[in-house]
C-alpha cells in the first residue's frame, strides 16, 4: 500500500461499504481478531488481506478504499463470485 494512502480515510470507506460501526463488527466480518483490528488502528496501516476478503466477499474495489477515484464495486455478473466470476458469492 502506498504511504500516501490515509488511514482514517480508508476505514471511513470500509466501515461505509460494511455496514460495520465498531472494531467487532468489522472484525466479525473480516474474519480476524478485533485485536487485529486494534492493531491496524495503532499502526494507521490497512493489511492487504483486509482489501482481498473485502473484494472476495462483497466486491468491492480495493482501489476505491484507496483512493475513492475508482467505481466503488468490479464489475461482476449477478450471482457470482467477484474473485473468479463462477459459482455463488
Amino acid at each position: 500500500m502506498k504511504k500516501d494512502v490515509s488511514y482514517p480515510d480508508v476505514i471511513k470507506r470500509i466501515q461505509a461499504a460494511t455496514h460495520t460501526r465498531s472494531q467487532t463488527e468489522l472484525a466479525s466480518l473480516l474474519e480476524i481478531s478485533q485485536s487485529s483490528v486494534a492493531e491496524a488502528k495503532r499502526r494507521q496501516s490497512i493489511p492487504a488481506d483486509w482489501y482481498l476478503k473485502l473484494f472476495e466477499k462483497l466486491g468491492v474495489n480495493p482501489d476505491w478504499l484507496k483512493s475513492a477515484a475508482a467505481r466503488y464495486t468490479c464489475a461482476q455478473r449477478p450471482g457470482t463470485s467477484p474473485a473468479t466470476g463462477r459459482g455463488r458469492p
